[in-house]
């Protein structure tokens, strides 16, 4: 961790200062709920903390005390993850930690810079898409995260809950 002098409008404080990374597939004025928790998360560590949020966005709302870096979601996807994985690992040099919203899309390029950079890393993980999914088609599933939950996954699907896997087991 960092000590930053007290600066005259908020931000890092005489205690210690982080240099905090959120890593999100949403941010307003995309609606969802990691668009909104990244948002208020960010809001509330802005006045104590140095906050950059990494995200997949056309456009975002600025956040006056937070740094807001964003890929265009529009780009192909390949290109889209290499260009996301460049400005993350770009924003992430310094910081004191990485948290993740969600495991798949922002997980797993934040797992690969952790460990590049050596940074800790947090990953937030409200729910299993994949389960989610397979769910609502009225697949029976035993638990999230089985490995039987994929027997009647889509190609998506499986690759979708291979990346939540590796994430969560680092």
């Amino acid at each position: 961790m960092s000590v930053y002098p007290l600066p005259e409008n908020g931000g890092c404080g005489t205690v210690l200062c982080m240099k905090i990374v959120i890593v999100t597939p949403l941010f307003p004025p995309e609606t969802g709920e990691p668009a909104e928790y990244v948002y208020q998360l960010a809001l509330h560590l802005k006045d104590a903390h140095e906050v950059h949020v990494v995200t997949y966005a056309h456009h975002t709302i600025p956040l006056e005390g937070v740094t807001v870096h964003s890929v265009d979601k529009h780009l192909p996807l390949l290109k889209r993850m290499r260009e996301f994985k460049k400005v993350l690992s770009d924003v992430a040099k310094g910081a004191d930690m990485i948290y993740a919203q969600k495991a798949a899309a922002a997980g797993v390029p934040a797992l690969q810079v952790s460990k590049r950079l050596k940074i800790p890393l947090i990953v937030h993980f409200p729910h299993d898409e994949v389960w989610e999914r397979l769910r609502a088609r009225g697949a029976t599933v035993a638990s999230e995260l089985d490995d039987s939950a994929t027997d009647g996954a889509t190609f998506y699907e499986k690759m979708l809950g291979r990346a939540q896997k590796k994430v969560l087991r680092g």
